[in-house]
């Protein structure tokens, strides 16, 4: 049983957390009397003291600075309701003083909250450094032999590697994990991290250690690879995986140990893209020039570079500046009360905000709820690490970890897509546009929206292939539907994946695909946008974005409610979803440079015959209109109404003089049409108009209608 000891000057306060320790299965003990504190605690002899910062006699700070001054070994919960700031210093306090700290916890916290750090303390199997408090560091292990048994731990290979799973916070996608040294000493257990890393930092260990935390860890990653492994049941989302390995700012200038990193990379095929090198911003980095060299010539080399514990440091920016970081990893600090603390909140944006605009990668560290996790998604932060997500894991473990999750993830996922009522159900002309749409750009024979349940893959929409369905096994998508960004497959034949794959070695006879999967705001995967072809291809960057961004305007279509898909009196796009779809459309058009045409059919007589005709009888009329323009939907990427009496059709890239043949059959179609109103007495007056909107445009939607309009037709019948 751990022993807990809680130092608070109002007594409430102190019976209050020993109670909730106790609930939560510690022996607690509380003084509220500083000058008896510590002849308490040499009596009791804690593994665990609370501190309250603010005390009337004696503040935290002098009680920190004699607990360093007695070298009292305990774990050190500081409990404090103070700002942030004066967190941040204690705890940079704590760590110059040598003080065991835990954690800090911001009055007010919960039960719940003081379990998981003591669950921590279990899990991570500390409670033995614990307890070789004074009593037994001074006694049974002193600090030479102390120093023996770490180096003897490491030329024995007896450094262990732990993994700390990395995901993406938008989609819940494994990105990779951190990896993380552990020594379990022969009698004293596993020691706290922190302890035998500072060790190895003095005595000269620190190159020693991180080359074997590498070997180790590019081991396993070798091992995951699809041209090494012999287990097929190893999924694709850990063949992809990445890994985060600290690098100590003391070994920043030693260009032997990164010279022995990059040859053991290239001895296991690994791609340096892989390995994300983490310096910690606290640490007092050298920006000298051989630091700044290594740092930059790994970079050149593939390397991603990662500035961890951001936000702690004197020089967070001018570090920033200074090195060619590719990542930010937002310190823990501010991530674990991001829930609750709205400062914590407001930092954690404004870092990830600084991110965003140097279109720099951020992690956010020490996400342990679910109310994070929906934060740093709102945020738009990109990954996540965290208790919430994983613990660090040995390698054992991680196969059982990862299936566990999944299978929560796919539960989820197939709620939502049964929740969005589409599968199983007839053509819908809004999914078959954007496919005719892509199967054009891209010149292929067949595109596809495909949406996977528990075991088939079912076509929403299919251009060039008859089939409405194949067993999920075969699917392209299932595998496209596992990582976030566009899966390219260049030459299925090729492809150990799926050369043997009947949909490769019978009808289609797939060579090239390349799939984007389709997901909700909340990350839930559906299918995927994704064009095959029957000869192997290749796909250019501009092809890649132009794919990527057809995609999301498939996710805007899938998210639809039922009542925004066709206006019910109207039986076309309403106003409100059809500006919103064409504004899609226009930004598309801007950022893959394509030429955009839209047709518009006005009523202009539409207010006066209102008022004769009366709001039923014109709106008939708006009806029959429509009835007659969604023909042409067949054949243009977007029709809706733009405003109450103007219908609209888009068509994106047209070919030569293809607006002009939409307008000549549009123009006889609604001649026909007012001339037969005519007969009835109805008389009405339209416009034909066509807006041709170049790509370098840089106007609102409504502005660049209005401006490039011009008129194709009038049509007046006396």
């Amino acid at each position: 049983m751990l022993r807990f000891l809680v130092i608070d000057d109002d007594e409430l306060t102190a019976k209050t957390l020993q109670g909730m320790a106790q609930a939560c299965g510690a022996d607690a003990k509380y003084v509220c009397d500083h000058t008896m504190f510590f002849e308490i605690m040499e009596q009791f002899d804690p593994d665990i003291i609370a501190l309250d910062l603010r005390m009337p006699h004696i503040d935290g700070i002098e009680v920190l600075r004699e607990m360093a001054r007695r070298r009292v070994g305990a774990r050190v919960f500081i409990i404090s309701g103070a700002g942030t700031p004066i967190l941040s210093s204690a705890k940079r306090i704590a760590h110059n003083l040598g003080i065991n700290l835990a954690c800090i916890l911001s009055k007010p916290f919960s039960i719940e909250q003081l379990q998981d750090r003591l669950n921590e303390l279990h899990s991570n199997k500390l409670v033995k450094s614990c307890e070789s408090s004074k009593r037994e560091m001074n006694s049974s292990l002193n600090e030479d032999e102390f120093l023996t048994a770490l180096k003897e731990a490491i030329k024995g290979q007896d450094i262990e590697v732990y993994f700390q799973p990395k995901v993406r916070c938008d989609s819940g996608t494994l990105e990779g994990f951190e990896v993380l040294a552990r020594w379990r000493h022969p009698t004293e257990g596993f020691i706290n991290p922190e302890l035998f890393i500072s060790l190895c930092e003095i005595h000269g260990l620190i190159d020693l250690l991180t080359m074997q935390v590498f070997e180790k860890a590019l081991a396993w990653l070798s091992s995951l690879d699809e041209n090494h492994i012999t287990d097929s049941e190893i999924p694709c989302e850990l063949r992809w995986t990445k890994l985060s390995i600290n690098i100590s700012a003391q070994s920043l200038s030693n260009d032997i140990l990164f010279s022995n990193i990059i040859d053991k990379c290239k001895s296991l095929d690994i791609s340096p893209s892989r390995i994300t090198l983490e310096i910690t911003e606290s640490s007092a980095m050298d920006d000298s020039g051989p630091v700044l060299e290594n740092l930059t010539r790994l970079r050149l080399m593939g390397f991603e570079l990662s500035i961890d514990d951001f936000g702690t440091g004197y020089s967070s920016l001018l570090q920033l500046v200074k090195a060619p970081f590719s990542e930010i990893k937002i310190d823990k600090t501010f991530v674990l009360k991001a829930d609750a603390d709205t400062q914590s909140r407001a930092i954690t944006k404004s870092i990830t905000d600084l991110g965003r605009s140097l279109e720099t990668q951020v992690t956010a560290e020490g996400v342990e709820s679910a109310a994070t996790m929906d934060f740093l998604k709102h945020i738009k932060c990109h990954l996540a690490q965290g208790y919430f997500i994983g613990r660090p894991m040995p390698q054992a473990d991680i196969l059982n970890w990862f299936y566990e999750r999944e299978r929560s993830r796919e539960k989820e996922r197939l709620d939502a897509l049964r929740a969005l009522e589409l599968l199983d159900t007839p053509p819908e002309s809004r999914f078959d546009r954007i496919t005719r749409l892509t199967r054009r750009l891209f010149d292929v024979p067949i595109a596809l929206i495909s949406l996977l349940d528990e075991d088939r893959q079912w076509f929403k929409s299919a251009e060039g292939l008859t089939i409405k369905e194949t067993p999920r096994g075969i699917a392209f998508c299932d595998t496209a539907i596992r990582q976030d960004g566009i899966f390219i497959v260049e030459d299925a034949r090729q492809d150990k994946r799926f050369r043997d794959n009947p949909l490769v070695t019978g009808e289609p006879n797939i060579r090239f695909y390349a799939g984007k999967p389709l997901q909700d705001l909340q990350g839930h995967k559906f299918g995927t946008l994704c064009i095959i072809d029957a000869e192997p291809r290749m796909l250019s960057y501009s092809e890649i974005k132009m794919l990527g961004e057809l995609a999301e305007f498939a996710n805007s279509q899938l998210t639809l409610q039922q009542d925004d898909v066709l206006d019910e009196k109207i039986g076309i796009l309403p106003r409100g979803t059809y500006n919103a779809q064409a504004r899609k459309i226009v930004q598309i058009c801007r950022q893959l440079s394509l030429n955009l045409c839209a047709v518009s059919v006005r009523i202009m007589n539409f207010g006066t015959m209102e008022r004769e005709l009366g709001e039923a009888d014109s709106e008939n009329l708006l009806r029959d209109l429509n009835k007659l323009l969604l023909p042409f939907g067949q054949f243009t990427d977007l029709l809706g109404r733009r405003r109450y009496a103007e219908v609209v059709a888009m068509v994106i890239a047209p070919g030569k003089g293809e607006e002009l043949e939409i307008c000549d059959q549009i123009h006889k179609a609604v001649v026909a049409w007012c001339k037969e109103k005519s007969k009835n007495g109805i008389y009405v007056d339209c416009e034909i108009g066509i807006s041709t909107i170049p790509p370098g445009e840089d106007e609102p939607y409504d502005t660049l209608m209005d401006n490039n309009w011009q008129l194709y037709a009038a049509i007046i019948i006396e």
